[in-house]
C-alpha cells in the first residue's frame, strides 16, 4: 500500500470518526431518542458532515500553502533566456525586467516563443499567457502570470498580475551571484552541445 493511499484512508477515517462523534454529541445534547438509537440516527448527519469537513479541510490546506509560498519577498533579477526556460521557479524574479525593458515589444509570436518557450496558454485570439509559478491553486488565488497582448501579429503590451510592491531589490552581491550561476550554467550547456556535436561528427 502506497504512502499516499494510506494517508488518504487515515484522513478519511479521522473525518468519519469526528463527524460521527460530533453527531452523537449533538443528538445527546438535544436529547433526541435514547443512547442505543442515537448510534443509528447519527449516521445520517455524519454522511452530510463528511463532505463538508473534507471540502473545508482541503481548501484550508491549499490556502495555507498559497499564503506560505507568497509570504516572503521576491528578488529582482535580470531576464535570462536559459534560466527562464530551464528553471520556471525563477520566472517570477525576472518578469518585471521583461516588462520594464520592453524586451518583447514589436516581436512576433514565433519570436516570443523562441525566447520564452512553448509552454504558454492561449488566453484569447490576441493574447497568450506564461505561468510564473510552479504550482497554482486556481480555486484559492489567481495564478501569477505574464500576459502578452498582440496587435496585427506583433506584441503590443506585456503585463503581469504579480504586484511590483512584492518585489524587493536585494543587495548587489545576491543579484551578481544569481547571474554568475546562470552564466556558468549557460556556458556548461553550450560546451555540452559542442561536445555532442563533435562526437556525432567523428562517428
Amino acid at each position: 500500500m502506497s504512502f499516499y493511499l494510506f494517508s488518504g484512508i487515515f484522513i478519511l477515517g479521522v473525518v468519519v470518526f469526528i463527524s460521527y462523534s460530533f453527531s452523537k454529541w449533538v443528538l445527546k445534547k438535544l436529547k433526541i431518542s435514547n443512547k442505543k438509537n442515537r448510534k443509528y440516527i447519527a449516521v445520517l448527519p455524519t454522511i452530510v458532515l463528511i463532505p463538508i469537513i473534507l471540502i473545508i479541510g482541503i481548501y484550508s490546506f491549499f490556502l495555507f500553502i498559497d499564503l506560505f509560498e507568497n509570504s516572503g519577498s521576491y528578488t529582482y533579477a535580470s531576464f535570462n533566456e536559459y534560466a527562464w526556460n530551464k528553471y520556471p521557479s525563477r520566472r517570477i524574479d525576472m518578469v518585471h525586467d521583461i516588462i520594464e525593458s520592453k524586451l518583447l515589444k514589436g516581436k512576433t509570436k514565433s519570436e516570443v516563443v523562441e525566447i520564452l518557450g512553448s509552454d504558454y496558454r492561449r488566453y484569447d485570439e490576441n493574447t497568450i499567457i506564461y505561468n510564473l509559478e510552479k504550482y497554482t491553486w486556481y480555486f484559492v488565488n489567481a495564478p501569477k502570470v505574464l500576459k502578452i497582448h498582440f496587435w496585427s501579429g506583433r506584441v503590443m503590451k506585456a503585463e503581469t498580475n504579480h504586484k511590483s510592491n512584492k518585489v524587493t531589490i536585494p543587495d548587489t552581491e545576491a543579484i551578481d551571484e544569481l547571474n554568475i550561476v546562470t552564466e556558468c550554467e549557460v556556458v556548461q550547456h553550450e560546451q555540452e552541445e559542442i561536445s555532442t556535436g563533435i562526437e556525432v561528427f567523428t562517428k
